[in-house]
């Protein structure tokens, strides 16, 4: 199995509770994925994924950005230039067909890091960009999954922001 694009987690191994981090796929020569810095993100520039999926009468491209994460850890400083490199980066695309946030169940990043950002980038892109919003929650696989206080404050968040129109169900 060859990844399309580099990754690194966590995992318990043993009845022991050691954890082993697990990174998989090919590193690229601008080294810009960094999996040893704790508490940076791991995507360091933005950089484009594109995939060819088989579908009928041809093929479908598909075009993933994969971005630095928001609450970087090396501070807000930091936060600044990751937001300005992303809003660079997706005003050279010519079209966006969907804006997938990925947040975590367990440690929620609706915080001021998370509303800044989301603020700069709807104000940078066109009114039809909140109905192409798709939250993809992750670690949902533990024990007591509940994403509600995930959504409620998502809800919030964009009320207080006066953000129409994003699908959150």
């Amino acid at each position: 199995l060859q990844l399309c694009i580099p990754v690194s987690f966590i995992m318990m191994v043993g009845n022991d509770g050691h954890e082993q981090l697990i990174i998989d796929g090919e590193n690229d020569d601008l080294q810009n994925e960094h999996f040893n810095d704790q508490g940076a993100c791991v995507t360091q520039q933005c950089r484009s994924h594109t995939f060819h999926i088989p579908c009928e009468g041809g093929q479908q491209q598909i075009c993933l950005i994969d971005t630095p994460g928001f609450g970087d850890g090396r501070g807000l400083e930091q936060d600044e230039k990751n937001t300005e490199h992303i809003l660079q980066y997706i005003a050279g695309v010519p079209s966006l067909d969907a804006l997938c946030f990925l947040l975590e169940t367990d440690e929620s990043k609706v915080n001021m890091c998370f509303r800044r950002f989301v603020s700069r980038l709807f104000s940078s892109l066109d009114r039809t960009a909140p109905t192409k919003v798709i939250f993809c929650l992750t670690r949902t696989g533990r024990l007591l999954y509940d994403p509600s206080r995930v959504m409620q404050e998502l809800r919030k968040m964009f009320l207080d922001l006066n953000i129409e129109g994003i699908p959150l169900s």
